[in-house]
């Protein structure tokens, strides 16, 4: 599958992003005046410092007594005046690098991004002359990496430069293996922020070395067949050549989130020679041997298409996207969007790397939007979506090593903020791994700054993990541990109102408002969303402590022997009694989940977040404590299926509410909602919007209608402006449509077979699909029926499993390691 284009990219949003989860670059592939933009993951603005809150604890327990006395409005007041810290600080461009050819007439274009090899190619000719360019981003050798060739003679003559938006000294100087290079070295800014502040000095340099921010580097060598290049004084020459190679490294002096990276930093330069030594020890050819072999061992482990579409040769994208608003049906796009979702993780997202930002790596922006950072009250969560039915598990370890340092802070949050042990992350967080609430002097941030849950969802991802590997080492080692912290906090936090009900005050539903006495309000006593992040939570905390005393794993020294560890029993008895005083999930008088305790009037109606239906997506209400109640009544049983029944009704009466528009991401989570109740035509109606092409960069704040939301000619997700949440969403969301899966209390693997097929996509297959349960599967379909199912188990034991298809349950028993067809009649 290519991305492939007749013209250059004439802007950002339309240049190919190439990556190594550390490294990124978008190609632009201009054969005159060719651009190519640099980004290194960790460089970063700030140090490590102080949210700037003193002694806050006093004013939370004034906002919980004002919230207990309905005194809403005021409650937000004190939180803006009182308990906002500094923001968080931004992800920035690293440099540019300039290739300039003399003027010709170019004929003959053609560029691509190969998703199979993770390779743009660029082809045209100048003056009747062939020229072809590729270029890679290598993971094995941490380099970006080009060739240049030409059919002539001695026709490659260009002059390449390069600089930087940072503070930097740019240097050209000769390079022993038959090249020349470019040097640029640089200070990041002290801080950076966020441009919907309106601070009119927003990027700011401090002189003071304990106040300086990140060190970073890169270096562009070019080595020629034939002809020279040389140092021309602020660029370098090449002239004569047959071809031409570019190899470029990057480094910065980030040494972890608690290090200041100016007077304790890691040295980059050592770092960079070491990449260099490394690097050239091999060929081009090699380079890019490794490189496709390294890529194609986790591209190449699913494989979805679905049947319909204009072959992938007949059509450019561009022109496929201009086509697709009119016949508003192209399957072949589907498929072509889900595998651009899976390449965009494998190059935003490595073992040993940062986990994928708001923009995975790539940023081009001095002050970036929403300052590219993590947001955990939504957007760093879905970036992982899917990572595990896509086989790319491995790639969640940057997420899962980030937790544990948000881990560190977190508890520090907690003490000061709370009063609590435990941890807690709040809506926004950066390198250095940040956890105070956000938004000081600006208005309107209670909305979001204070919001609290972002800890318990990110915890979410670690037991996932488990649950599709079945590896007790690291639910033992690295779940566990965050889990109970996550508990810590809720136990210490939750409150007991008069009704004998817990609740979390202050509590907010994730940007989102309601009206009260004529006023706009964000804070009550519990949201939905609040109930449903505990009681996950709370039930995941039971089910990990039961599997491991069951085998063994964990006793009062944590080390293995077989003696069950009382703090563990303990732990869980409180949250036995925890969860039958949650509240239920209430519905309001239109039949819709209640998203506060209180049926208050909505502020936004079609408000962009759906975060009072987190329960349906992206958690599991089957799997999830307590059940759901109307008139206030508040119920203590599990939840049943006539229970779900109601929950699910409730749900589709909140989405129709919500409407189909709405930002990028936005539109992402309500696609999976839909393919999680089971409509796939409605579900495919939300991905034929993300998919609609668009040019708007205004960034969009607040919009909860579609203003300009869509895709980029290269098919990046558009907020607007690009966010790439929305294509990791859309990915999950197609994989929801043929696969889900989920353990029931007693860990038994329940997989559902098209739950969400759309009328439209009736043929096709999907092939190594991952499942809870250690599951691989291939299915084959046909006229909206399964025509093949074959399972692979990497368990080392067998397993009953329950398949539904079409309303019906077969149990099957799949063989440990062993690869099976399996009949559904």
């Amino acid at each position: 599958m290519k991305l492939w284009y007749k013209r250059p990219a004439s802007e950002w949003t339309e240049a190919l992003p190439l990556g190594n989860g550390r490294i990124g670059a978008m190609v632009y592939g201009d054969p005159l005046n060719e651009t190519i933009c640099l980004n290194e993951d960790s460089l970063w603005s700030g140090y490590p410092k102080d949210s700037g809150v003193c002694d806050p604890w006093p004013y939370l327990q004034n906002v919980r007594k004002l919230v207990a006395d309905e005194k809403y409005s005021e409650a937000d007041e004190e939180i803006e005046k009182h308990l906002l810290g500094r923001y968080s600080e931004s992800y920035l461009p690293m440099g540019n690098i300039y290739i300039k050819q003399p003027t010709g007439t170019v004929t003959d274009y053609y560029r691509d991004l190969d998703l199979e090899s993770a390779i743009s190619h660029t082809e045209f000719r100048i003056d009747g002359a062939k020229q072809e360019w590729e270029a890679f981003v290598s993971a094995p050798d941490q380099a970006f990496v080009m060739r240049m060739t030409s059919e002539k003679s001695g026709g490659m003559c260009f002059d390449i430069s390069a600089d930087s938006q940072l503070r930097s000294i740019v240097k050209c100087e000769p390079f022993t293996g038959a090249g020349a290079a470019i040097s640029v070295s640089g200070i990041a800014p002290s801080e950076d922020f966020p441009d919907y502040t309106g601070i009119s000095d927003p990027v700011r340099y401090d002189d003071s070395d304990d106040k300086k921010g990140m060190q970073f580097g890169f270096s562009v060598f070019v080595t020629t067949k034939g002809g020279s290049v040389h140092n021309d004084g602020s660029f370098l020459k090449v002239e004569g050549a047959d071809s031409a190679e570019i190899r470029i490294f990057a480094r910065t002096s980030f040494n972890g989130p608690g290090r200041q990276p100016y007077t304790c930093g890691a040295d980059f330069r050592a770092l960079l020679e070491g990449d260099i030594s490394e690097a050239y020890v091999f060929s081009y050819e090699e380079l890019r041997l490794r490189h496709i072999h390294d890529y194609r061992s986790l591209y190449k482990r699913v494989n979805i298409e679905f049947e319909g579409g204009k072959p992938e040769d007949e059509i450019t994208l561009d022109d496929r996207l201009e086509e697709f608003k009119i016949s508003n049906n192209d399957p072949y796009l589907y498929s072509l969007f889900y595998q651009y979702g899976r390449y965009l993780k494998i190059a935003s997202s490595r073992e040993g790397t940062l986990p994928a930002n708001l923009q995975g790596i790539w940023n081009d922006k001095l002050q970036p939007p929403f300052s590219c950072n993590f947001t955990t009250n939504i957007n760093l969560e879905m970036n992982y979506w899917g990572t595990e039915e896509e086989n790319l598990s491995e790639l969640s370890d940057p997420l899962f090593s980030f937790i544990e340092e948000l881990a560190d802070s977190g508890r520090e949050t907690a003490r000061d903020y709370y009063n609590a042990r435990g941890a807690v992350v709040h809506h926004n967080t950066d390198i250095w791994a940040m956890t105070h609430p956000v938004g000081h002097d600006l208005r309107g941030m209670a909305s979001c700054g204070f919001w609290n849950q972002g800890f318990g969802w990110l915890c979410r991802h670690l037991y996932e993990h488990y649950e599709y590997t079945l590896d007790k080492g690291f639910l033992r080692d690295r779940c566990l541990p965050m889990l109970t912290l996550a508990v810590q906090f809720y136990l210490d936090t939750l409150t007991e109102g008069e009704d004998g009900i817990l609740m979390m005050p202050p509590s907010s539903s994730p940007e989102n408002a309601f009206e009260y006495e004529g006023k706009v309000c964000h804070n009550t006593s519990m949201t939905a969303m609040s109930t449903a992040i505990i009681r996950e939570v709370f039930s995941e905390y039971l089910k990990t402590v039961e599997i491991l005393q069951a085998q063994n794993h964990i006793d009062n020294n944590g080390n293995g022997k077989t003696e069950k560890c009382r703090v563990f029993d303990d732990m869980s008895e409180r949250i036995v009694k925890a969860l039958a005083k949650l509240p239920s999930y209430k519905i309001g008088s239109r039949g819709q989940i209640l998203e506060w305790d209180k049926e208050f009037k909505e502020h936004e109606a079609l408000h962009r977040h759906i975060s009072h239906l987190y329960a349906l997506y992206p958690g599991r209400p089957e799997n999830i404590y307590g059940s759901i109640c109307s008139n206030n009544q508040r119920c203590r049983a599990k939840m049943t299926n006539a229970v779900n029944d109601t929950f699910y009704n409730a749900c589709r009466v909140s989405l129709e509410g919500r409407g189909d528009a709405g930002t990028g991401w936005s539109l992402g989570w309500k696609m999976n909602a839909w393919a999680r109740l089971g409509d796939g035509d409605r579900a495919l109606r939300i991905l034929k919007k993300m998919l609609q092409l668009t040019k708007t960069q205004r960034m969009s704040v607040t919009a909860s209608v579609d203003q300009g939301s869509g895709v980029y000619a290269n098919l990046f997700d558009a907020h607007p402006p690009f966010q790439i949440d929305g294509n990791f969403a859309a990915a999950a969301g197609i994989s929801e449509m043929l696969i889900q899966s989920y353990l029931d209390c007693n860990n038994e693997v329940f997989i559902s077979i098209l739950p969400a097929l759309p009328h439209e996509i009736g043929t096709g297959h999907a092939y190594g699909i991952r499942t809870k349960g250690q599951l691989t599967l291939d299915i084959d379909f046909d006229d909206d029926s399964l025509t093949k199912l074959t399972v692979h188990s990497d368990c080392d034991r067998s397993q009953k499993v329950k398949f539904i298809y079409r309303g019906v349950t077969f149990q099957r028993t799949i063989g440990g390691n062993k690869t099976a067809n399996v009949s559904l009649e």
